[in-house]
C-alpha cells in the first residue's frame, strides 16, 4: 500500500469524545470524521504496530486511513497520527477477535465492540440535529439584538413611536392610535411608514393590519405567537 500523504489539521478541527475514561480524538477533514487509532488501540491493551499493519493489509480499511499532522493540547510540537474514517471504524473494531487475545484484555475489547461505536454515532447524530437549531437560535438572537438597538435609537428620538407601534400591531384603527399617541391620524400613518422603512415594523404585519378590522382580529386570534 502507498503511504498516505500527511494532512495538516488545526487544533480547532479536532474534537474529543470521552468513552470509559478514555479520550477518543476525532478530526474533521472536508466534512468527514476521522478517528485517531493509536490511542484507541493502546487503551484496549493491543500492540499498535500490529494493528496498523492489519489495517494497511485490509483492501477496504487501507483506503480509509489518513495521516494527519496536528499539535495536540499540551504537546510542544505537531505530530503525525493515523486516523481511520468514522464510517469504517466499526468494521475495524469487529476484525478483532477477543477470544484470541490475553484473557485480561478480552472484557475491554468486548466493551469497545459493544459500546464504542454507539457512543461515537450518538455524539455526531445529536450534533447534526442540534446544529440547525443552534444556527436558528443564533439568527434569532442577532435579529433581536439588532431590533433592540433600533428601538433604543429611534424610540429615544421619537418616543411616541413606541405607543403607535404597540397599538398598530394590536390591530387598533388609526383613529384610536392617534388618540392614544396624541397625534393626528396622518402623523400616525407617517410614523408607521417610517418605522417600516427603518425596520421597527415588519411589513408583513403591516399588510395584515390593513385587512378589514374583523378579519385582522380573527387572524390575530389564530396566530397570537406572530404578534408583537
Amino acid at each position: 500500500m502507498n503511504e498516505p500523504q500527511a494532512l495538516q489539521v488545526q487544533a480547532q478541527q479536532l474534537e474529543t469524545v470521552w468513552f470509559h475514561e478514555h479520550a477518543i480524538l476525532i478530526a474533521n477533514v472536508d466534512k468527514t470524521h476521522y478517528v485517531a487509532m493509536k490511542p484507541i488501540v493502546e487503551s484496549m491493551g493491543l500492540a499498535w504496530n500490529g494493528q496498523f499493519e492489519r489495517i494497511k493489509r485490509d483492501p477496504i480499511l487501507s483506503t480509509c486511513i489518513r495521516v494527519i499532522r496536528t499539535q495536540l493540547p499540551g504537546d510542544a510540537q505537531s505530530r503525525e497520527l493515523i486516523f481511520l474514517s468514522l464510517d469504517f471504524f466499526h468494521g475495524w473494531l469487529f476484525t478483532i477477535d477477543a477470544s484470541r487475545v490475553k484473557p485480561q484484555l478480552q472484557e475491554t475489547i468486548l466493551v469497545y465492540q459493544r459500546e464504542c461505536y454507539r457512543v461515537l454515532a450518538e455524539h455526531f447524530s445529536k450534533r447534526d440535529i442540534q446544529e440547525p437549531v443552534l444556527k436558528l437560535q443564533n439568527q434569532l438572537q442577532k435579529t433581536q439584538t439588532q431590533l433592540t438597538r433600533l428601538e433604543a435609537f429611534w424610540f429615544a428620538k421619537y418616543p411616541h413611536w413606541r405607543t403607535i407601534r404597540a397599538d398598530y400591531y394590536t390591530g387598533y384603527p388609526f383613529s384610536y392610535i392617534a388618540k392614544m399617541a396624541d397625534k393626528s391620524v396622518s402623523a400616525c400613518r407617517r410614523a408607521v411608514k417610517s418605522m417600516e422603512a427603518c425596520g421597527l415594523i415588519n411589513p408583513r404585519y403591516a399588510a395584515l393590519h390593513r385587512m378589514p378590522d374583523g378579519q385582522y382580529r380573527l387572524w390575530l386570534q389564530a396566530n397570537p405567537q406572530l404578534g408583537w
